[in-house]
């Protein structure tokens, strides 16, 4: 959500408003943006805060949050509902009590990024349809300043796969169908993500496989995407990715698992397979170009979020 958030505070005048973010991301988000009005606060700093400056203003202060946690009883808020996930399981019903409870109290605007997902959802947590909008997930790239893509894949076949965050990941599977197709030395793999303990297992639990990491703290994702020939998920269970929207304006092919998310969002660029397996046989055995024509972009830099639209506050 940092990068979808970064590319929707772009689209506004944000040397005029506070932003307030965690330690972890302040270095990053002053380079995206130089001339922000930026604090770096902890999580109770940053509610001392958004209470502060609603007591002073009155109410009238205008509170936009790129997650999916409002603050009960306070007015005038904008989330953004990035997927249904974290809601699963049986932590997941007590998030969902707690999250139908603030965003009753607060009647908060509440932005989507999929809608086969979030809509149902949303109605069964009792949020009226006025309060739901959609605003574009895909960011604005500027084509002129892109380097071309070769057609013609590499020797090993260069796959990337991005986040190492959890393993919901489910790279495990990936792993294990290479071995199954003894294709160890058709296929590399390169991940965009940290060095962590995921990433660390997966390095001493499939030895065989050429496995490598690139730092998403200093590379750009788009310099990534010239690293790799194919873009590929084993996930089901994720929702819009921000990586999978750029891979989609920019003509990296995907080959992803079907899922309702995943066909609303890539059905007109990615590859979909039922298993992942299939997935890596096909791009072993076919070795599919490494480019495909990219999607087209329907916003543009300079058009406001709906985020952030005065029209839909009262």
């Amino acid at each position: 959500m940092f990068w979808y958030s970064v590319d929707k505070i772009k689209t506004i005048d944000y040397d005029k408003h506070i932003i307030l973010c965690s330690k972890h991301v302040d270095k990053i988000l002053r380079e995206q943006m130089p001339d922000s009005n930026i604090k770096t606060v902890s999580k109770f700093g940053a509610v001392a805060i958004i209470i502060y400056n609603y007591l002073f203003f009155n109410g009238s202060f205008k509170l936009i949050t790129f997650t999916s946690h409002p603050l009960p009883f306070l007015s005038n808020q904008t989330i953004a509902f990035y997927d249904t996930y974290p809601f699963l399981g049986k932590l997941g019903l007590l998030k969902k009590m707690l999250f139908k409870i603030a965003v009753n109290t607060s009647k908060c605007r509440i932005g989507i990024i999929n809608r086969s997902l979030s809509v149902p959802f949303l109605n069964q947590c009792g949020v009226k349809s006025d309060k739901i909008f959609f605003d574009s997930a895909f960011p604005t790239v500027k084509m002129s300043k892109l380097k071309s893509r070769s057609t013609t894949p590499r020797t090993p076949l260069q796959v990337g796969l991005v986040g190492t965050d959890s393993s919901k990941k489910n790279y495990d599977t990936i792993f294990n169908a290479v071995l199954e197709l003894s294709a160890q030395e058709k296929v590399e793999f390169i991940i965009y993500g940290t060095n962590n303990d995921y990433y660390r297992r997966l390095c001493v639990d499939y030895k065989n496989i050429k496995i490598s990491l690139i730092s998403s703290d200093n590379i750009e994702i788009l310099d990534y995407f010239y690293q790799i020939d194919y873009l590929i998920s084993a996930a089901k269970d994720e929702g819009y990715g921000r990586p999978m929207g750029l891979a989609a304006v920019v003509g990296v092919p995907m080959m992803l698992l079907k899922s309702d998310v995943f066909m609303e969002f890539f059905g007109e660029t990615a590859t979909f397979f039922d298993e992942v397996s299939d997935i890596v046989a096909f791009i072993v055995n076919h070795r599919p170009p490494a480019f495909v024509r990219p999607r087209a972009v329907e916003h543009f830099r300079g058009d406001e979020s709906a985020f952030f639209s005065s029209d839909y506050f009262g």
